[in-house]
């Protein structure tokens, strides 16, 4: 991640109203109403909870693949925008996109199988150079400013194997052709950045705080022969004073119910064990946790557990023959993998 420059002054936000608390995931008890008329300086260079940093923008991983046509309502519902990956001369913001790169390769490693992710470059118009290897961004013409949701092009960034001892994988600026379904990044705006700041800085001290969740996603084999056998482990752990109790949610609003004599759903430490057998094999399941003290209830986010397979080879292969340039044979012969069906994608 990007880090500020060593001496570098932050920007300061002084603030002598208070604000109602609604915008985080919070419910509050009365032990909040309390509140007093003080002032706040808020160090504007931090992004908020559940926002990360890329270089100096706030930014949030979206992994529910969307419509493009979608996305900036989506992004419009957090107080945020497409997340705008042009400098202000024509090219790719090459400090932006190392810090997306590796918000997405930590994505990669936490199991996030998603390889295009969609962004934007504000007022600007994406073309590919003349080498058609790399982006270039323009402005908009009075025709595209016209017909922008009609013309309008997709933009994305897409892993890049490299190779050599550095990174394993980069994220390059493509443009992907429509209609685009994928998962995508937004960027927050400079006023809900102050607003969301601003309402952290009022939560109360003991107010519960999630220090780990569960990734967005997580995968089972149902049938595996250790699937009889096994549990699936999502973490949620919280800190708060006092410390707060942990409760777990199935598909969107039951409550699992762990007290029952016929409870099939363990926690431990704040994790949910969940029994592979009872998960559906041909559906996904969602979970979330929720944390609370006598100062509220921080609602986590939702993981989806999928059931993966991938089905046999085909005990037949397609006769290969010999590459032929000119009439003539080239040294080489091209073996088709011809990979099963499976889920998820490799």
């Amino acid at each position: 991640m990007a880090s500020r420059p060593s001496g570098a002054i932050p920007s300061l936000f002084l603030l002598s109203a208070i604000w109602p608390l609604h915008f985080l995931p919070y419910s509050f008890s009365t032990a909040t109403n309390e509140h007093y008329l003080r002032p706040i300086i808020l160090d504007q260079s931090q992004c908020p909870q559940d926002w990360s940093t890329a270089g100096d923008q706030c930014v949030q991983l979206q992994f529910v693949p969307t419509r493009r046509e979608q996305v900036d309502e989506k992004c419009e519902s957090l107080g945020a925008q497409l997340a705008d990956v042009a400098d202000g001369e024509g090219e790719a913001n090459r400090e932006m996109l190392q810090d997306l790169s590796d918000l997405l390769e930590e994505s990669l490693e936490a199991g996030v199988n998603e390889l295009i992710w969609m962004v934007g470059a504000g007022m600007l118009w994406p073309e590919w150079d003349e080498t058609g290897e790399r982006v270039r961004f323009g402005s908009l013409g009075e025709g595209q400013r016209e017909h922008g949701d009609e013309t309008r092009k997709v933009l994305a960034l897409q892993q890049k194997r490299l190779r050599g001892d550095g990174p394993k994988s980069r994220f390059e600026v493509i443009i992907v052709q429509p209609p685009a379904v994928h998962p995508f990044i937004c960027q927050l705006l400079p006023l809900w950045r102050r607003l969301l700041l601003y309402e952290q800085s009022m939560l109360p001290k003991g107010a519960p705080r999630l220090e780990e969740q569960p990734r967005s996603s997580y995968f089972f084999d149902p049938n595996s022969p250790d699937t009889n056998s096994s549990f699936l482990s999502l973490p949620c752990s919280a800190s708060g004073s006092p410390s707060p109790t942990v409760r777990w949610f199935r598909n969107g609003g039951e409550e699992i119910d762990l007290h029952s004599q016929s409870a099939r759903f363990i926690v431990s430490g704040g994790a949910l064990l969940v029994p592979v057998p009872f998960l559906s094999p041909v559906s996904p399941s969602s979970f979330h946790c929720t944390v609370s003290n006598s100062f509220g209830t921080l609602r986590g986010h939702s993981t989806t557990v999928r059931p993966a397979f991938i089905e046999p080879f085909q005990e037949l292969r397609l006769d290969a023959y010999p590459l032929m340039t000119h009439g003539r044979r080239a040294g080489g012969t091209k073996l088709e993998c011809n990979a099963p069906t499976h889920y998820p994608k490799m």
